[in-house]
């Protein structure tokens, strides 16, 4: 008995390292190195081993041929190169797996590969068959591998089978034959990859992350059984933690690497905003220290659906991809955590000591916006716009007590704009970006004159430019999952302030003069800091301006609806702390209104917001939702249902407190609406 199962055991050793040779051959022979086993050697992993790059695999309307071929341009730009092609709402990716490409979209994809070459960027096509796939069926396999193999002849040289967002189980037919759901997608995955000859393949699993691996990542039974009969030259995909994951530390990947008997292959959802339509992250790359790169195969960014708004995303990624220290570690060494906690956020000045290279997220997105600020100015038309309602109704508390949507206070005229780009997250509607249709309808800005649209060809002077500091504003106002930017937390900490001391105005009009030094100063502290709120406030007004005249127009249509958004907030705010100036607000409990129910200063609220302890998607709506959570408004969410404006305008504007002389104009406004909506002028009541 002992002799036949050390027979065996060195049976299966021996085919395993014939297995890992002839991986290594086949690797070496397309040029590729095969990895070092040596954490390390560092330099070496980082420079010629490592993925790096970019994975298009959110819900929702794909990218444009265009925008891919930009993108690869820009990543060779940042040193970054992978790309992996898996879009889930394209038809031929998913929901429609077994068809093969047409002519037409054959050209197309081939000549994506081919720019991806030119860029020295890998080009990694993937299908997700999970949905409906019959794993027994020998008709089934015929179906992935020719698929496959078309693609091989365009000239893909990687590939990739992604099993996630799908039900952990297998028919009854399938059962008959295998073992368990793992076994099952192994089979076929082995089988595909050696089909092909051994190419660079990635495998994304069901159980992608801790949160879904049953019971947990060390004792799930899916994921021992993917380390150990997935073949060895085959990748395998992690996004950390969660979902979305806030942090990922050496330990949490090196137990996984020892279930999965590889290093993993991070796809990483940090700048993701497929979950919610009101939340864009312009902010850093974050939460993964430099010393996580020897003990990885590769980090590829699924990024923000809004292709404009990722390259500060990907830029600062491909700083941490080449940095050999995590200079936010020695930052926390050198700051207190008292001091960290009172500013919630890093200042410039902590970050200037650090070595050239060592990676600190504030000073790699610096880096990032003095590289971003001239795209600002390259001449670009927009390409494939989606238009939709998806910015009606916005992001609501993260629990019961209100369910907000985004406010309307900087009203921009309907002279220039065209409809947010959004879509719906899981979205039932399936597009095919690898054709070109054959009658492209008119959007509002393909109706405005080559005048209006490039409205910037004319010589801007200074005040219409944007600088650093616009950029650095509309970065804080759309940070990251877990973390509002300082200037965003400067927003909330006070109007909240500003909103709790309001009775000290009121106290002081009330009695027609000041009998106290005390109650001076406090009341001068307030109109301070009302009038620091007031110029922040014109801060974001100048940036939505600025925004208009950039002659970048994929940019200005991928922004312009989330700064519109939060700038309409922010005047908002702006307002109701102009109405508090007037001293006419009571000083009851407080200021004559019922309290939030639950918003960022509620106790425990931020910690829970901040910890990362919980999807991103519980707390909707971003810092736009948080700032409207200020307002005492708990049975006026309908202030929030509107919609932007159908196209861009410079024109914006302010809203201001009521005034006496206003009352024959408000009924005016209510006779026209009176009728459902309608002008109920000639109603007769």
């Amino acid at each position: 008995y002992v002799f036949r199962r050390e027979r065996t055991l060195a049976w299966k050793l021996l085919r395993d390292l014939i297995s890992r040779v002839s991986v290594s051959r086949h690797r070496n022979k397309m040029g590729e190195e095969t990895p070092s086993a040596d954490p390390s050697s560092c330099a070496t992993f980082r420079n010629r081993n490592m993925l790096c790059g970019v994975v298009e695999g959110f819900y929702g309307r794909p990218w444009t041929l265009e925008q891919r071929k930009d993108l690869f341009e820009r990543m060779k730009k940042f040193g970054l190169n992978t790309y992996m092609y898996a879009p889930k709402d394209d038809s031929k990716h998913r929901a429609y797996w077994r068809e093969l490409y047409t002519v037409e979209e054959a050209e197309h994809l081939t000549n994506l590969i081919q720019a991806a070459k030119e860029n020295s960027v890998t080009f990694y096509y993937a299908l997700s068959p999970g949905l409906d796939i019959t794993y027994s069926s020998t008709k089934e396999i015929s179906c992935l591998k020719r698929k496959l193999e078309q693609v091989a002849q365009f000239g893909c040289g990687a590939f990739a089978l992604l099993f996630d967002d799908i039900e952990p189980e297998i028919s009854e037919t399938d059962k008959e034959v295998f073992q368990s759901f793992a076994h099952a997608q192994v089979s076929i995955t082995n089988e595909v990859y050696q089909e092909l000859n051994f190419p660079r393949f990635i495998f994304c699993p069901t159980e992608y992350c801790a949160a879904r691996a049953v019971p947990n990542v060390q004792n799930s039974e899916y994921l021992n059984t993917i380390g150990l009969k997935l073949m060895p030259g085959i990748d395998i995909m992690w996004t950390g933690n969660k979902v979305v994951s806030k942090i990922i530390t050496v330990q949490s990947i090196q137990e996984l690497t020892e279930v999965l008997r590889r290093p993993p292959v991070i796809w990483d959802n940090l700048h993701a905003n497929d979950y919610d339509q009101k939340r864009l992250f312009l902010g850093p790359y974050s939460g993964r220290s430099t010393d996580l790169v020897p003990y990885l195969r590769g980090v590829l960014s699924n990024p923000n659906c809004e292709y404009e708004a990722n390259f500060v995303p990907l830029h600062t990624l491909a700083q941490w991809s080449i940095c050999s220290s995590d200079g936010k570690t020695d930052l926390n060494e050198s700051v207190s955590a008292d001091i960290r906690l009172e500013t919630e956020g890093e200042s410039e000045e902590l970050t200037s000591h650090l070595e050239p290279d060592a990676y600190h997220p504030r000073k790699a997105l610096r880096a990032a916006l003095v590289d971003w600020l001239p795209e600002f100015y390259r001449i670009k038309i927009a390409h494939g716009r989606l238009l939709s309602g998806a910015f009606l109704a916005g992001g609501g508390a993260p629990t019961p007590p209100s369910g907000n949507a985004s406010t309307g206070a900087n009203v921009a005229s309907s002279s220039h704009i065209d409809e947010a780009p959004s879509f719906q997250p899981l979205s039932t509607e399936i597009v095919n970006s690898l054709a070109q249709p054959s009658s492209t309808s008119l959007e509002p800005m393909d109706c405005l004159s080559s005048s209006e649209a490039m409205q910037t060809e004319e010589p801007l002077d200074d005040t219409r430019l944007l600088t650093v500091e616009d950029l650095a504003i509309l970065v804080d106002l759309f940070y990251l999952p877990f973390e509002h930017g300082t200037q965003g937390v400067a927003f909330l900490n006070e109007f909240h302030w500003l909103r709790m001391n309001g009775h000290i105005v009121w106290e002081c009009c009330k009695r027609g003069n000041v009998d106290s030094k005390v109650r001076l100063d406090e009341l001068e502290e307030w109109r301070k800091r009302a009038f620091k709120f007031d110029q922040m406030t014109q801060a974001v007004g100048r940036l939505l301006g600025r925004l208009m005249y950039v002659p970048n127009r994929a940019v200005l249509f991928d922004l312009y609806p989330y700064v519109w958004d939060i700038g309409a907030a922010i005047s908002l705010l702006n307002a109701y702390i102009k109405w508090i100036a007037l001293g006419g607000v009571p000083c009851s409990s407080p200021l004559g209104f019922a309290s939030p129910s639950f918003s960022w200063f509620s106790k425990g609220y931020k910690e829970a917001f901040m910890s990362g302890d919980q999807e991103p998607w519980l707390f909707r709506g971003g810092l736009i939702a948080e700032l409207q959570r200020l307002l005492p408004l708990e049975s006026g969410s309908d202030l929030f249902l509107y919609k932007p404006p159908e196209l861009p305008s410079s024109k914006i504007y302010t809203i201001r407190p009521y005034l006496p002389s206003d009352e024959p104009l408000v009924y005016e406004v209510c006779r026209k609406t009176c009728d459902d909506g309608m002008d109920g002028t000639k109603v007769i009541f």
